[in-house]
């Protein structure tokens, strides 16, 4: 399928996942704080995992349950059918993210980004956001260790998204 979009502004907010019942629907993993953010942007992209090109997704519909978003591809109507946009992934134009305010930033932003503590230790890179009550959890996995670290003002010196660094106060050790 030839689609003519401007690639370099879709960002990937979720990959589908596996099929769940019968009938056509499957898991959808949100990369965005609120799982159901992703059902309201007007327009969304699907692809294959990690390449090709994007294409506009028209067709499909959402169901939000207790603890899962699920999406029906278009013309999917059973499990088999659905098994095979397994890793697909579903994006959306940059430019229709809402503005953030000072010190806010996209988790997308932030995965991906080199964490250093203040005494110039490596620690790794944020491989995911963890969403917890009182603040995020950067997941940070290094060549030896992981590490969990809060989001939060407490543990934070420079988080430098457009460097793609940030630097912790945290003792390499822990």
């Amino acid at each position: 399928m030839a689609c003519l979009i401007d690639e370099s502004k879709i960002q990937v907010i979720a990959r589908l996942g596996r099929p769940y019942a019968t009938s056509g629907w499957q898991v959808l993993q949100s990369f965005t704080e609120i799982a159901e953010s992703a059902t309201s942007f007007e327009r969304l992209f699907f692809r294959e995992p990690h390449m090709g090109t994007w294409c506009l997704l028209g067709g499909h519909e959402f169901k939000v349950q207790t603890k899962r978003l699920l999406i029906k591809m278009p013309g999917v109507s059973q499990r088999e059918a659905a098994a095979e946009f397994i890793g697909y992934e579903l994006g959306a134009d940059r430019d229709s993210f809402s503005a953030l305010g000072q010190g806010e930033y996209y988790w997308i932003d932030l995965i991906g980004c080199h964490v250093e503590t203040s005494d110039g230790a490596q620690l790794g890179k944020i491989e995911s956001m963890i969403e917890t009550g009182s603040s995020d959890v950067m997941e940070i996995i290094g060549k030896n260790k992981k590490h969990l670290i809060p989001f939060d003002n407490k543990y934070l010196s420079v988080v430098e998204v457009e460097k793609r660094r940030i630097v912790v106060f945290w003792d390499e050790r822990w």
